[in-house]
């Protein structure tokens, strides 16, 4: 799902996750949970604490980790900013966010998609490639600036996919000034 917003001469894409289920995330939550819950079961039995130190390292580790994903699967979407002078890309957790990626300035810019059954292949978003889209298959939108990739992590439907294609030419007209056609 994917909401588009222009602002202040600055194009806004806000792609969302699709929000996990009950089941899934109450057990995002237990495994989460669970390496804090044996840290202090272990400190009872350990003596020194240079081992306790490193139980503790290791399992807080691995909690935060499960929690991070168990936020991504309920809050978790993917910002791009973009405008004529830079792009930037974040991933909002909903409680905090990534290091944000600009890059400035932008000399060339262009939107292109991957089936994920062909994964080598970048399509590009035209009538012909949007008519091949297969309703099977899913898809990852990919954006090419300065000949650097950033490839979205969120899976697009076939039908979000070609929403979204008609779209493209507006964001790449606002941001490089071109005039594109869909052919």
């Amino acid at each position: 799902m994917y909401r588009i917003e222009t602002k202040n001469n600055k194009t806004f894409l806000e792609l969302t996750v699709k929000p996990a289920n009950f089941f899934y995330r109450l057990i995002l939550l237990i495994f989460a949970l669970a390496p804090l819950l044996s840290i202090i079961g272990f400190s009872q039995r350990i003596a020194t604490p240079f081992a306790l130190f490193i139980i503790f390292i290791f399992f807080g580790a691995m909690s935060l980790f499960l929690f991070r994903m168990l936020l991504w699967n309920i809050y978790g979407k993917q910002l791009y900013i973009m405008s004529k002078t830079e792009f930037t890309s974040v991933n909002d957790y909903g409680w905090f966010k990534d290091n944000s990626k600009t890059i400035t300035p932008i000399t060339d810019f262009d939107v292109v998609f991957i089936d994920l059954n062909k994964p080598s292949e970048l399509l590009e978003f035209n009538e012909t490639n949007l008519n091949t889209v297969s309703k099977k298959n899913e898809y990852v939108i990919v954006f090419v600036v300065n000949q650097e990739k950033y490839q979205s992590v969120l899976k697009q439907s076939p039908e979000s996919l070609k929403k979204f294609g008609f779209v493209i030419p507006e964001i790449k007209r606002d941001i490089m000034n071109l005039e594109i056609s869909l052919s």
